[in-house]
C-alpha cells in the first residue's frame, strides 16, 4: 500500500484482530463500519510553585478511549461468532486498524459488552461492540 502525500477518504481501512490462541495471525473483520478513535488522552498536571506568575504543567498518566465498534450483523459468520464469544467473555484482545492512508494501529481493547442498533426502515442490521483500550498504541506505517 502506498502512503498517501494528501488528504484520503476513510473508506478502504482495515479492521482486524489477533487470534489469541496464534500469536500475529489477524483475522480480517470485513463487516466493520466503524471502530471508533484510536489513541489516547493526555492529562495534565499543574505544578507551578508558588512563586510563580505563569502556569506551569507536567504530563501526567494518560487516559484511554472507550470503544465503540460497529458492525454489519451477519450472524453466521465464523468471525462474527468468534468475535462474540471474546465479547461475552469479556476477553482482551489486540486489534489492528490499517488506515487507507498507510498508517497503521495495534491496541489491546479489553470488550465488555455487545448490541444491536435500533432497527430502522432502509437499513441494515448492525451489532455494537463496546470496550475499553487498555494501555499504549503501537503506530506504524505499512510497508
Amino acid at each position: 500500500m502506498a502512503l498517501s502525500a494528501a488528504a484520503v477518504l476513510s473508506a478502504g481501512s482495515q479492521l482486524a484482530y489477533e487470534d489469541p490462541a496464534v500469536v500475529d495471525t489477524w483475522i480480517d473483520l470485513v463487516n466493520c463500519l466503524q471502530f471508533g478513535e484510536v489513541g489516547g488522552t493526555s492529562a495534565f498536571m499543574q505544578t507551578t510553585p508558588i512563586s510563580k506568575t505563569e502556569h506551569e504543567y507536567a504530563a501526567d498518566v494518560s487516559d484511554s478511549p472507550d470503544v465503540e465498534m460497529v458492525f454489519n450483523d451477519i450472524a453466521d459468520t465464523v468471525y462474527n461468532t468468534l468475535l462474540t464469544s471474546f465479547v461475552d467473555n469479556k476477553t482482551a484482545i489486540r486489534f489492528r486498524v490499517t488506515y487507507s492512508n498507510g498508517r497503521t494501529a495495534i491496541r489491546t481493547v479489553a470488550l465488555g459488552s455487545r448490541k444491536v442498533a435500533e432497527a430502522q426502515f432502509g437499513s441494515q442490521v448492525k451489532m455494537i461492540v463496546a470496550g475499553k483500550q487498555s494501555g499504549d498504541v503501537t503506530w506504524g506505517i505499512t510497508a
